[in-house]
């Protein structure tokens, strides 16, 4: 050992000292820094001392999970050393290395961490939570997780394995001879599968029952993948939750079912017979409730569909206040917003964050709407909620991460003395007018407007499901009847449509639609000669085209719009602005593809002032126009984002079925939260953002 690497943890922890001096409960990740610079080998010379080096991942449930594995732990008698705050990439494990001896280490680890910091920490035991898509501006798409998972459990030849059962994705990482599973039915609950195909083969997923996401009783009948039989399957009642034949107390607000499964679990698996009269408290504020001025105010940290649903499905509020950001430990992309499931009775609702207003986008397009306004800091937007409740009320705070620490310390502090003028939404109609105010200036006799919705299971992954709610809710403000249609996996195509729709999907699904997709090229070509408006998004795009590369090779698309797509360095993941004719106003969105598209007829939507679009750095214009037929990559949803283009596409539908011009709609909101994603310096006109701008 040299002299840096001997002073590596004395540097560390006077670092932590005088941070904690200077800021109470601070010191969770800096003092880690500091060790790793002066010994790049703290972290695993420092975890062999321990004997037994427990690690969980996964994307959602790791904090809580192994809070409550801690205290189990030590309610067995061990000296347990975690990470405890959460802070879950190198520098914030080293720095909880840094509390001394014990006899267990019990880290989180970051799910994009794990291939590296894995095999530092050399684990007895790996308990993976779930899967679920969780910043895609990271990896891309969650099965690209899953193998990043794989390859580094697969590193770990001694290591035994605790899987989810329930998940597909995390079933299909076990290993024969070394996995154990844990299993928690829980009651049905709609929200959009993270899988919709085998995450081993390819093949479709069967649900004998589905809980919520892709968690349920699944199987693969090309591959035979199903949930593992196991020991721990929890049931749960009113009366509590029962594990391995005991019965424990009924779970609070802030402690998930599955967490709380996976930690009892794993105690049991680590020779613990874990009895408790009460479960431990919440961290960091996640679940946390307190009394303000005769209210109760809860708070959740939300992030992707499945957290957002599951929190808002858990109790009945008075009030709810949305706190969303988009910083790295968000995620860039808030296309996720539209997957969520929503409850119709929200109460009051109040915004606030770096993308309030893509927020209050979605709740412009709820059904029914909240009454919704969005504030300048999550200060008033709390004071607002809890003031606009009557005492005894319930408020509800969902927070992404990055806004969690302050949401905590805002529970603790006096309200704001003011609240400033909120953004609010516009009222539905055209020109003040009520929907059926304008209904009635309509021919009853005009059929409704029929939307095609392709394979909204399998091309839905990144909040592509919510361009056809656009288009429905603007009929409906103008007056229009309009209808959404799925079409599923063998399915009969509709011949009567007025629009066309299909949305992006993870290079599996993709493959599982192609062939039954194809069972459709001639429908699809006459609705689209015949004037039909479509909007082709990302995998869409590139399955309609002429060829696009997979893996494996390169497959025979539709041929129904004039571009090829071959496979590409680097992924293209990111913000993306565009600028053409064929929208009122620039278009943002964000892009997350792995394809290269190139353009042999047709018109580009636009030119890449940001971004990618087609190819790598705009080379290729963004996405192609064919008549009425729109493909590109942006999502968003793209129709959400860009209202101006929702309207080009309505437009269309109109002409084709007669109508006179559609009024214009009161899209503010949309267009403040559109140009705040403009790079800074750049204009409309310009033809490049500043690269400095690019994230």
């Amino acid at each position: 050992m040299t002299g840096l690497q001997a002073l590596a943890p004395w540097v560390a922890r006077a670092t932590r000292s005088l941070l904690r001096t200077v800021r109470p409960g601070g010191g969770t990740t800096l003092p880690g820094w500091v060790a790793v610079r002066l010994d790049p080998d703290f972290v695993r010379r420092t975890a062999r001392r321990y004997p037994l080096r427990v690690v969980i991942t996964g994307t959602n449930g790791k904090t809580s999970t192994m809070t409550l594995l801690r205290h189990l732990l030590e309610a067995g008698g061990r000296r347990v050393v975690a990470n405890e705050e959460g802070a879950n990439l190198q520098q914030g494990i080293a720095a909880a290395l840094l509390d001394g001896p014990g006899d267990a280490l019990v880290m989180e680890v970051d799910e994009a961490a794990f291939p590296k910091l894995a095999p530092a920490l050399d684990p007895h035991l790996v308990l993976v939570t779930g899967l679920f898509r969780d910043q895609l501006d990271r990896f891309g798409e969650v099965q690209t997780t899953r193998r990043h998972l794989q390859r580094a459990i697969d590193a770990l030849p001694e290591a035994q394995l605790l899987l989810n059962g329930d998940d597909p994705l995390v079933a299909s990482l076990a290993i024969e001879g070394r996995s154990q599973a844990f299993r928690a039915a829980l009651p049905a609950m709609e929200v959009p599968s993270d899988t919709p195909s085998c995450p081993r083969c390819g093949g479709e997923l069967a649900y004998a029952e589905r809980y919520y996401a892709h968690l349920g009783r699944f199987h693969c009948d090309a591959c035979g993948l199903t949930n593992p039989d196991t020991p721990y399957r929890a049931v749960l009642d009113e009366a509590g939750l029962e594990l391995a034949g005991v019965r424990y107390p009924p779970l609070p607000p802030y402690l998930h079912p599955y967490s709380a499964t996976a930690a009892l679990a794993a105690a049991r698996m680590l020779g613990e017979t874990p009895r408790l009269e009460s479960w431990p408290g919440s961290v960091g504020g996640r679940g946390e409730s307190r009394l303000i001025e005769g209210r109760r105010v809860s708070l959740a940290l939300v992030k992707n569909p499945a957290s957002m649903s599951w929190n808002l499905a858990q109790a009945a509020a008075d009030a709810t206040v949305f706190l969303i950001n988009d910083g790295a430990a968000d995620g860039v992309d808030v296309s996720w917003l539209w997957d969520a499931r929503y409850r119709d009775e929200m109460g009051e609702v109040e915004v606030s964050g770096t993308r309030a207003l893509e927020m209050l986008t979605r709740l412009r397009y709820l059904e029914p709407r909240p009454c919704a306004r969005a504030h300048a800091t999550p200060h008033e937007a709390l004071t607002a909620a809890v003031r606009g409740v009557p005492e005894g009320g319930h408020v509800l705070v969902l927070s992404t991460y990055t806004n969690l620490k302050n949401a905590h310390q805002l529970l603790g502090r006096p309200l704001a003395e003011g609240v400033a003028a909120p953004t609010e939404l516009p009222a539905d109609g055209v020109g003040g007018s009520a929907p059926g105010e304008r209904r009635a200036s309509v021919a009853r006799s005009a059929r409704p407007v029929r939307i095609a919705w392709l394979y909204p299971d399998q091309m839905g992954t990144y909040g592509d499901g919510g361009n056809p709610v656009v288009l429905a809710r603007r009929l409906k403000w103008r007056g229009r009847d309009a209808e959404v249609l799925r079409v599923d996996v063998g399915d009969a195509l509709p011949r009567d449509v007025d629009a066309v729709l299909m949305g992006g999907g993870e290079d599996l699904a993709q493959g599982l639609v192609l062939e039954d997709l194809r069972r459709h090229r001639a429908d699809l070509a006459a609705l689209l000669d015949d004037g039909v408006a479509a909007l082709m998004v990302c995998g869409g795009y590139q399955l309609l085209g002429e060829t696009f590369e997979v893996a494996d090779g390169t497959l025979e698309g539709l041929g129904l719009l004039p571009v090829t797509t071959v496979r590409g360095e680097p992924r293209l993941v990111g913000r993306l602005l565009v600028e053409g004719p064929w929208a009122a106003e620039p278009l943002v969105g964000f892009e997350n593809h792995g394809g290269f598209t190139r353009l042999h007829g047709g018109e580009p939507l636009g030119t890449v002032a940001l971004g990618h679009g087609n190819a790598y750095q705009g080379a290729e214009g963004e996405g192609v126009v064919v008549g009425h037929a729109v493909g590109t990559y942006l999502h968003g949803p793209a129709l959400a984002r860009n209202p101006w283009l929702a309207d080009r596409l309505l437009g269309w539908i109109a002409e084709r079925r007669g109508w006179p011009a559609l009024e214009a709609l009161d899209d503010g909101v949309e267009r403040v939260a559109a140009t705040r994603l403009y790079p800074k310096g750049w204009e409309p006109g310009a033809t490049k953002a500043p690269a400095p701008a690019v994230r």
